[in-house]
């Protein structure tokens, strides 16, 4: 028989009378992963316990000594903590059963049961309050969200017209009580005018069964008119349309904005027209698309010639890239000011100041110009009197010029020392590597003279050898590593391996180290540590290889030990 697995940690309140039976239940229940939070044998002490300690779940045994049975503890208990109550009972009393109904029990089990029925008795009990909470926290999301919706909500029995429900939007809006319109014609409240049509579409919502959205003008309380947008939704039971919920805003201020909007739009229209500087708005594309009076006698042309031709038509910009990258620039910064020149008609050339602005309506953007042809005419016999004062700017921009050249020397004589630091990396590196293949093969050999029948002297003699071969190899691997470095050259293997496996490699190769100095070397990767990996797996031995050796070296006795423990673990 499959076993049944607990969906939670439960914390459980075990009332028993029996108080073997009591200590049977709670170690069944604990090596079920239940934690039982408390046995109780009368009815005032599971009281007691149930308000101190809040258990998920009680068990409760309906049959108790004392003054107090199951049920009437059970009713005390539910009157302070929301939590769902199993009867376990060896009787079946028919009077007992009907006065523990009244508790609302979550389940019944009778003794003598098997572990099976009490884990799935305890599991639905749970599951069912869980979604007798989640049932309630919904309706009572529902509520609110009715009560303080600042729409109207309403229900109108599809048979006759009359409203079944309305929310407190209703009164605030129209100024209506609820009171005085729950079970009446919702005609009451149409104005006269649109009653008909409200009417023909309510009942092609009804026929149709699909939701419609509508507009339609109600009658307030003080005599007023409000206009609502109504979102309709038909209610279906059995195939049948019972009831329409209507969802109504009030959008008489949203008209009225639109309202303010359109005079505001005449008012703008009336200051384009009449301005005195020039006015016209151009697409993603640079090209026309309105233009204001005062632009078209500014550059001689009727306003049908300028809508559609290009910007590029009327600046006078002859070079192609140059009027790209301006327009680039414009689309990105979100300007175009400063001075500029446009093209007449007549070909004359007109000096102007622009302002400028991008997306003032999506894709449409908003160019002004003023005429400076006078004041660029005052400036230009300005500029004539500053000959001295250019010569001076040449001066320094010569000056300027030398500075750079030296600045540039600087900057060669910093690469080639960075250049001369990588090669003496590279060759560091490169000394390393051929020093650490004959000392390989001197630690190899040392290890293979080991094993042979050796003197004491001379087995003190080749272990004297291969310490000193093994730190050298460190060494001339650390500073290999470093040049690496220095040389841009250092780079790690992504492959897949066995964590284990490494460090219990690592851990074998010290074997004879630790043996030496008395040393208990161990290594211990918990069971929670993934050990399947990717990464470089001989960077990982190398740090693991340098902690082992310092810690053999400065321990004098005892132990060391090596633990893989888990910091973080993530998707990758």
């Amino acid at each position: 028989m499959k076993e049944i697995t607990p969906l939670s940690r439960a914390r459980i309140l075990v009332v028993e009378d029996e108080t073997a039976y009591a200590e049977v239940i709670r170690e069944l229940l604990t090596m079920r992963g239940y934690d039982v939070v408390a046995t109780a044998s009368s009815g005032a002490e599971a009281i007691q316990k149930a308000f101190s300690l809040k258990p998920d779940i009680v068990l409760m045994d309906m049959k108790l000594d004392g003054e107090m049975d199951g049920a009437e503890a059970a009713q005390e208990i539910h009157s302070f903590l929301d939590a769902p109550i199993v009867y376990v009972t060896g009787y079946a009393d028919t009077d007992i059963l009907q006065r523990a109904k009244v508790t609302e029990p979550f389940g019944y089990i009778l003794k003598p049961f098997h572990e099976r029925e009490l884990i799935v008795v305890i599991e639905m009990a749970l599951h069912n309050h869980r979604n007798k909470n989640k049932l309630r926290e919904s309706e009572e999301r529902n509520r609110i969200i009715v009560e303080t919706s600042p729409d109207v909500i309403c229900e109108i029995d599809a048979s006759d017209g009359t409203l079944k429900s309305l929310n407190p939007a209703f009164e605030k809006i129209t100024g209506w009580q609820c009171a005085e319109w729950i079970g009446k014609s919702f005609h009451g409240l149409v104005h006269a005018e649109d009653l008909p049509i409200i009417i023909s579409i309510l009942t092609k919502i009804i026929l149709a069964k699909e939701p419609r959205l509508f507009k339609m003008r109600f009658v307030t309380k003080s005599g007023g008119c409000i206009v609502g947008e109504v979102v309709s939704m038909p209610q279906v039971k059995d195939g049948k349309v019972v009831s329409v919920f209507c969802f109504v805003r009030d959008i008489s201020e949203r008209k009225q904005i639109l309202e303010s909007l359109e005079r505001s739009h005449r008012r703008l229209q009336s200051l384009f027209d009449n301005a005195l500087d020039g006015i016209y708005f151009l697409d993603n594309d640079a090209r026309i698309v309105e233009v204001n009076p005062s632009l078209c006698t500014l550059l001689g042309y009727t306003r049908e010639e300028l809508l559609g031709t290009s910007l590029w038509n009327i600046l006078s910009f002859s070079n192609t890239k140059q009027k790209e990258n301006k327009w680039a620039a414009f689309l990105s910064n979100g300007t175009l000011n400063g001075e500029s020149t446009l093209l007449c008609k007549d070909q004359n050339i007109v000096s102007v100041e622009c302002s400028s602005a991008t997306n003032v309506l999506p894709g449409l953007h908003l160019m002004l110009v003023h005429n400076i042809t006078e004041r660029k005419r005052i400036e230009e016999e300005l500029e004539n009197q500053n000959e001295e004062l250019q010569a001076a700017k040449n001066m320094s921009e010569k000056q300027a010029k030398l500075l750079e050249e030296q600045t540039k020397g600087l900057h060669e004589a910093r690469d080639i020392a960075i250049e001369a630091s990588r090669m003496k990396s590279e060759f560091v590196a490169s000394m390393s590597h051929e020093i650490r293949t004959p000392l390989n093969g001197v630690i190899g050999m040392a290890s293979l003279l080991m094993e042979t029948p050796l003197s004491k002297d001379q087995q003190r003699y080749v272990e004297t050898i291969k310490t000193g071969g093994d730190s050298l190899l460190n060494i001339i691997n650390d500073i290999l590593d470093f040049s690496k470095i220095e040389a841009g050259k250092l780079n790690f293997e992504v492959i897949n391996f066995d964590l284990r496996s490494l460090v219990e490699e690592t851990i074998d190769f010290f074997g004879e180290k630790a043996r030496s100095k008395k040393l208990e070397l161990l290594s211990i990767v918990y069971r929670n540590v993934p050990t399947a990996l990717r990464g470089d797996p001989l960077r990982v031995r190398q740090i693991l290889t340098n902690l082992i050796d310092n810690a053999l070296k400065f321990t004098k006795q005892g132990e060391v030990i090596l633990r893989a423990t888990l910091e973080s673990e993530d998707s990758k």
